[in-house]
């Protein structure tokens, strides 16, 4: 999957095909609370995986940002807490209505786009609380 993202022309295209693909193949539901994190932190391949994942979208994040298409105040911390809000929104509209989270996903994600974004307040903490943050919404 990851490969079609290697050596790509347009950072923020292949950012949104990336993030849209991931929650488009990737289970988001109740599985993915604390037994995934469970398996993520005994399983090396699938922590292999998830690394390669995080690296892919740092990368994609940093070339939009370096060709003006994403806002460079955000970082991939910043990019995984936005991602990981959507996760009730993708489990929720399975049952209810299943591509109603694309809709959300575009909303979210034009939040990153350069244009006319309102500046950011300072982030707090540093990345290893941001990083610890993130861990503690998956469940």
């Amino acid at each position: 999957m990851l490969e079609r993202y290697q050596d790509v022309d347009d950072g923020w295209q292949a950012l949104h095909g990336l993030i849209l693909e991931l929650y488009s193949t990737v289970p988001v539901g109740p599985t993915m609370g604390t037994p995934a994190q469970d398996r993520l932190d005994t399983s090396p391949s699938l922590r292999s995986v998830v690394g390669e994942i995080r690296d892919a979208l740092d990368r994609l994040l940093r070339l939009a940002q370096s060709q003006g298409a994403a806002r460079t105040d955000v970082d991939l911390e910043d990019l995984g807490l936005i991602l990981e809000s959507l996760r009730p929104i993708v489990a929720a509209a399975e049952k209810v209505a299943p591509e109603l989270w694309r809709r959300h996903l575009v909303l979210v994600l034009d939040a990153l786009r350069a244009g006319a974004a309102t500046p950011l307040p300072p982030r707090v903490g540093d990345a290893e609380q941001r990083s610890r943050l993130m861990r503690k919404t998956h469940g």
